[in-house]
Parts: C-alpha cells; structure tokens; sequence
C-alpha cells in the first residue's frame, strides 16, 4: 500500500502493509506550488535555447517543477556544439540541474519554466 500525505510544508511518502506503515520519505514542498506553464518569481528561464552565465544566471542548481503537460528533455553544450550533459523526465517528475562552467548554452523543451534555487 502507497500513502502519500501533505502536513506543514512537506510531502510525505508512506509504505507498508496493514497498521506497519512507516515512513519512507520527507523532502521539503516548494513555497509556492508552481504552475510550469506560468513564468514563477525570481530568476527564471523559459522553454528553449538559453545562454549559461547570461539567460541561465546566476550559476548553481535549476529546477524545473511537475506536473506539467509533457515528458521534459534537456541537454547542456560547450561552444564547440558538443553534447556535454542531457537528461529527460517523465510529466511527473522535478528536474534539477547544476550549471557548470564549461557549459555555453543550455537548451530544454517540455520543461516549461526553470527558476533558481540556490
């Protein structure tokens, strides 16, 4: 049996069988519930090709929330046009990438917007 609960600011995953249910995981809920399709507060970047250090600033960790309406692909890439890092998510699954600084521009489709975490 899956349970999953919200209570004060964080997602609960519970799992067990019967009255030995425990819990499994707690991770911190996003201070606003973001809507991938509307631009959120602070530093953000949207759907295509962006430019690290310029669109994609300042340097650190990115996120791109769920759900959203498709499945979401990302790839970074130095000036010579090499694939340097990719990644894909399912629509229901939070994306978080780390800039680095060999890489120049960072593109995304289905992702909606990501905004700067830290």
């Amino acid at each position: 049996m899956l349970a999953v609960g919200l209570s004060v600011g964080l997602l609960v995953l519970t799992t067990g069988c019967g009255d030995e249910e425990k819990r499994d995981r707690a991770r911190p809920l996003p201070a606003e519930s973001p809507n991938p399709t509307s631009k959120p507060s602070g530093p953000t970047f949207g759907p295509g090709k962006a430019r690290v250090g310029t669109d994609m600033y300042p340097m650190g960790v990115w996120v791109s929330f769920a759900p959203r309406p498709d499945a979401c692909h990302w790839q970074a890439i130095d000036r010579k046009g090499l694939v340097l890092a990719s990644g894909t998510a399912g629509p229901t699954e939070e994306v978080r990438v780390r800039t680095q600084t060999d890489w120049d521009w960072f593109e995304s489709s289905g992702c909606g917007w990501w905004r700067y975490l830290g």
